[in-house]
C-alpha cells in the first residue's frame, strides 16, 4: 500500500502537468506554425498556402502536446520538453526566415 502511494500525483505535480500541458503545448504550436510557414513561402509556396498549411500543423500541435504531458509518467519530461522543442523550432525558424 505504501509504494502505491508513492506513484500517486502531488498537487504541485498536477499543476506543473497543467502549466506544461497549457503554455508548453502554446509556445510549441506558436513556433512550429512560424517555422512551417516560413519553410514553406522559403520553399516558394503561396503565402497563403504556407499560411493555412502551418496554422493546421500547430492546431494539430496544440492537443498532441497537451494530451502527451498527462499521458508522461515522468514528469520532468512533462516540464523539460516542450520547452526544448519550443527553442528547438524558434531556433530553426530563425534560420529559415527569408
Amino acid at each position: 500500500m505504501a509504494e502505491d502511494r508513492q506513484d500517486a500525483p502531488t498537487a504541485g505535480g498536477i499543476a506543473l502537468r497543467v502549466l506544461a500541458a497549457t503554455a508548453g503545448a502554446y509556445a510549441v504550436a506558436y513556433f512550429l506554425t512560424a517555422a512551417a510557414a516560413a519553410l514553406l513561402f522559403r520553399s516558394s509556396a503561396e503565402r497563403v498556402d504556407a499560411a493555412i498549411i502551418s496554422s493546421t500543423l500547430g492546431l494539430l500541435a496544440f492537443p498532441a502536446v497537451s494530451i502527451w504531458a498527462f499521458a508522461e509518467r515522468r514528469l520532468w519530461a512533462v516540464v523539460a520538453a516542450p520547452g526544448a522543442a519550443a527553442l528547438a523550432l524558434a531556433l530553426f525558424e530563425a534560420l529559415v526566415r527569408p
